[in-house]
């Protein structure tokens, strides 16, 4: 494809892809024992980019979570939707941070 720029990223593993089956298999028994609940805020899924506060909705969403690409895009821009004043990124490096700053808005953001 012409005009379409690619970046390899600097990962550990194919994580969020179809490679990632057989232990989402594995993790599926133990999402099915849960008993969802009602969060106390939004919880924004990657797989789509929308909010939710309904439990099962969250539940459901994570079923697919590790074999479905993240759509860090459509979450950003949702975040920035809801107004925030400040984005932390808890972990270790700063590399969401960093695509959070170039992605569309510069809010104070912080790496933890």
């Amino acid at each position: 494809m012409k005009g379409v720029k690619t970046k390899w990223l600097n990962v550990e593993g194919a994580f969020h892809s179809p490679l990632m089956a057989q232990a989402n298999d594995r993790l599926q028994p133990h999402l099915a024992a849960l008993i969802p609940k009602a969060p106390f805020c939004y919880v924004i899924s990657n797989l789509d980019g929308k909010p939710s506060m309904d439990g099962a909705r969250i539940k459901d969403k994570l079923k697919n979570q590790m074999v479905s690409r993240v759509k860090w895009y459509d979450t950003i821009l949702q975040i920035k939707d809801l107004g925030p004043k400040a984005f932390f990124e808890i972990g270790p490096g700063d590399t969401l941070k960093k695509i959070c700053m170039t992605i569309t808005f510069k809010p104070k953001c912080h790496s933890v």
